[in-house]
């Protein structure tokens, strides 16, 4: 194959994805299940032309690419969140919901593998943590068209899924490879401090990229900080430190220098002219994690012979996992509710309390970082891990489509043109708002609403003004002109 051949399927392949991602924008469908069905079909198409083609070029390929991608759109995501008080909350609960539904998945898939399929304990931990993490990659460029309250629980509770799943796992590699009990209070209390002094390293490394930064005046510097923490998360990733943490507070300190920044810093920095400066920084991190994000899921889905689909067994057992799942993260909701419901008892026969499902809860996609962990488990030397005939590449895209469907009927849900679901922004008690929606998005964002009340106080203020100056002339004595 010829160099002018490459550069056209390489382009072709481009301007498709760029399609794909402007009918996800309009539709909510998620492209990335279009860049799946695309690779499977070009491995088909290879398959007939060129039967002796090798792809052994695929098994270090596609974990680059996940890793860069996942990197990248950490930051992307990090760099679009602004940390103020009154977010305070939505954080916490992501927090929350990801580490409890995260380890009620992996218990609850542990002990499935073990009593039905007689998968040993190491085993069934190792395959359980990968279809269980969730994937920021696919729900937050999903998220577009929800209120803003919700977007920021979507990327809260993905990106520490994401960074709690990948701490777990190699925790598990780690202790299980030792024979050790992962659960034992001493090491869970390790593993911890281990954070707390992640989070401090980050801090650190962070203000000394921040005034890298500054004192660069080459046009690429961007590519110079990308290339620094790239190297930070491989070494990161060799020592298995949770790693994806210094990315993401790189990102929140960036976005929010004026806020988290302490003063010292901010007169090296020069804030003004700093904000400026992150904006073509952000710019060069969502064009890059989308050609990424596009490769990514292409050579995932290449990798993928649809012979190999013989039997319905992967389809059953992919959505019946999937669906054990979704049940916990239906009664962490509830639950939720439920407290809410009881706290406010003077809202006791309010109907916007009840159990109703919300949009929020369908929002659980697998995706990119639970290809990762499941082509990591290959390369564990400490154990030999069973069971890989039963949970395999088949049963992984049975899988993560069935939860991009789910987050699909969530997004395209259709809302009583009476009722808005501002509610819907996860358990969260928002008043509800008369404000005309945009079309484009479902919600009005919280911009919006803000925007709106500010213009409805002025319009009454000038209404106010209007009549207090009319009231000031007589009709006896009708104002000079000038």
């Amino acid at each position: 194959m010829s160099t002018s051949d490459i550069l056209l399927i390489l382009s072709a392949i481009v301007i498709i994805s760029y399609f794909f991602d402007e009918f996800a924008r309009r539709t909510r469908f998620p492209s990335v299940i279009l860049l799946m069905f695309m690779g499977i079909t070009l491995r088909a198409v290879v398959e007939i032309f060129l039967p002796n083609i090798s792809y052994e070029f695929l098994n270090t390929l596609v974990p680059v690419l996940g890793t860069i991608g996942l990197i990248m759109i950490v930051l992307e995501e990090a760099l679009e969140l602004h940390i103020s008080k009154n977010k305070l909350p939505t954080l916490i609960k992501g927090l929350l919901t990801s580490i409890v539904l995260l380890g009620v998945n992996i218990w609850l898939l542990s002990w499935i593998f073990q009593q039905y399929f007689q998968i040993d304990y190491k085993s069934a931990i190792m395959l359980s943590i990968p279809l269980s993490v969730l994937s920021s990659a696919v729900a937050i460029p999903s998220v577009s068209g929800l209120l803003k309250i919700d977007r920021e629980f979507v990327v809260y509770e993905t990106t520490f899924s994401d960074i709690i799943g990948i701490t777990v796992f190699y925790y598990s590699i780690e202790k299980l490879g030792t024979n050790e009990n992962p659960l034992k209070a001493e090491h869970i209390f390790n593993q911890l401090g281990l954070i707390v002094i992640i989070i401090l390293v980050s801090i650190i490394i962070t203000t000394i990229l921040m005034v890298i930064l500054k004192q660069i005046r080459h046009s690429t510097k961007f590519f110079f900080i990308i290339a620094i923490l790239l190297g930070i998360y491989g070494i990161g990733k060799q020592m298995h430190w949770p790693v994806l943490l210094t990315i993401f507070i790189f990102g929140l300190m960036q976005a929010n220098v004026e806020r988290i920044v302490p003063k010292w810093l901010k007169k090296s920095v020069d804030v003004k002219n700093y904000r400026s400066e992150i904006g073509d920084f952000q710019v060069l991190t969502q064009g890059t994690s989308f050609l990424v994000r596009i490769f990514f899921f292409l050579f995932f889905g290449f990798s993928i012979l649809y012979t190999d689909f013989n039997s319905v067994w992967p389809f059953v057992l992919g959505i019946g996992l999937y669906i054990v799942m979704f049940i916990p993260r239906y009664l962490y909701f509830a639950v939720g509710k439920i407290f809410l419901f009881f706290k406010r008892t003077s809202k006791f026969l309010n109907p916007r309390h009840s159990l109703r499902l919300t949009t929020v809860l369908f929002i659980a996609p697998r995706g990119l970082i639970s290809i990762l962990l499941f082509l990591e488990i290959g390369s564990i030397d400490s154990f030999e891990v069973d069971g890989k005939g039963i949970v395999d590449e088949k049963l992984l895209l049975i899988l993560i489509l069935t939860s991009m469907v789910f987050m699909l009927l969530g997004i395209m849900r259709k809302m009583k043109p009476d009722e808005p679901e501002i509610e819907d922004a996860h358990f969260s008690d928002n008043q509800l708002v008369d404000y005309e929606m945009a079309s484009h998005s479902q919600y009005p964002s919280e911009d919006d609403i803000q925007e709106f009340d500010y213009f409805q106080k002025k319009d009454e203020s000038f209404e106010d003004e209007s009549k207090k100056d009319f009231n000031e002339f007589d009709d006896d004595d009708p104002p000079e002109r000038s």
